[in-house]
This record gives structure tokens, C-alpha cells and sequence, in this order.
């Protein structure tokens, strides 16, 4: 999640960038185990306004199977067609996800 916030907005931890002669410092611009209402906040360093943003994915229900789809691969199991479930109902799922609520309001949640 920290790779995607970086790469959207350019805020980095520790090892970012220093800056130009004082300007232009994007390390130290995220911050983890932040008591928070909701999974992220984005905050403008100009104005100090910031939006909570909360992910509601229980809108979009996972198959049953991928929890035990998921032990079987973790414990080792190295079955092709176990492997080619899961893959396909994690996709599914991200493709709904993307796809098909792309729109809907209950998806996401702004504070």
C-alpha cells in the first residue's frame, strides 16, 4: 500500500528523496501506525486540510473458497490446479473490484 501512496503522490519514508537546497523533500512524508478513523490519510502540507480515506471491499464479497484456497498454497500445497483456482478468484474479485464498482459510492468512503 506505502509503494502505490508513494508512487501517487510522491511521499516517501525515511530513505526518500532529500531535496534541492531545502525544497522539494518528499522523505519523511509517510508515517505508519497512525491512530486513524479510516485505512489512510492524505494531508497537504501547505494548508495542513487532509481526507480520510476508508476502503469498504465487504461491498464486494470474496469467493467462500479463498480462504482455504489460501492455507492450502501458504502450508505448501503446490497443486497447479489449486494454485490456478485461487489465482482466478483473486482476479475476479479485483475485477469487480475495478470494473464493476468502479462507481459505487459505498466502495469508498472520504472523511
Amino acid at each position: 500500500m506505502a509503494a502505490v501512496v508513494g508512487l501517487l503522490t510522491g511521499a516517501a519514508g525515511a530513505g526518500g528523496f532529500k531535496g534541492l537546497a531545502g525544497r522539494f523533500v518528499r522523505r519523511d512524508l509517510l508515517r505508519f501506525a497512525q491512530e486513524l478513523p479510516g485505512g489512510i490519510r492524505f494531508r497537504r502540507l501547505d494548508s495542513g486540510q487532509s481526507v480520510t480515506a476508508t476502503l469498504q471491499l465487504a461491498q464486494v464479497p470474496a469467493d467462500p473458497r479463498l480462504p482455504s484456497l489460501l492455507q492450502r498454497l501458504l502450508a505448501g500445497d503446490d497443486d497447479p490446479a489449486t494454485s490456478e483456482l485461487f489465482a482466478n478468484l483473486w482476479q475476479d474479485r479485483v475485477r469487480r473490484i475495478l470494473l464493476d464498482h468502479f462507481d459505487d459510492p459505498r466502495l469508498l468512503v472520504l472523511a
